[in-house]
């Protein structure tokens, strides 16, 4: 499947019938969805589910932020996250940096997830990367093969110059 965000289609084949373009992310798919690791702020790599059934940029697990204090700032705004298990509370903030692949993409806006429990408190995965980061890119899902490809698609912003 090619999912191109600025041209608004979604390319449906069978496995090895659309061409990859773009860089190969390798990527795991034993717990039925495609999980990637990808670099957080130059120096951590983590798996991160790719969900493009999340509007949002980034959400981090509380169970990889116990592990990994710091690498996103605490924010007061204090919110209810969503899902198709009901809510849990979560914070906005932003992350200076995380990878795909060699594509760095900064000042992304992250939903920190406080549950405890539950699919947003995976004990594996660092958390999600939704639309908001990929619709930079024209993304290719070969999972026969275990591995999506990222092309910068015409509109990419890598979020340098926001605040």
């Amino acid at each position: 499947m090619r999912i191109d965000y600025s041209a608004k289609t979604m390319t449906f084949g069978v496995p090895g019938s659309i061409p990859p373009v773009g860089e190969r992310i390798p990527v795991q798919v034993d717990r039925a969805f495609p999980e990637a690791t990808l670099r957080l702020d130059a120096q951590t790599d983590a798996p991160f589910i790719i969900d493009t059934g999340n509007a949002g940029e980034v959400l981090l697990y509380k169970p990889f932020l116990d592990k990994h204090a710091g690498i996103v700032p605490f924010s007061s705004s204090g919110r209810h996250s969503y899902g198709i298990g009901g809510s849990t509370s979560s914070y906005r903030t932003s992350l200076d940096s995380i990878a795909l692949g060699s594509v760095p993409l900064y000042h992304a806006e992250t939903d920190v997830m406080l549950a405890t429990s539950g699919a947003f408190a995976d004990r594996f995965d660092a958390g999600n990367v939704g639309l908001g980061l990929l619709k930079n890119f024209v993304v290719t899902f070969d999972v026969a093969n275990a591995a999506i490809y990222l092309q910068r698609g015409p509109d990419f912003d890598d979020g340098r110059t926001r605040n």
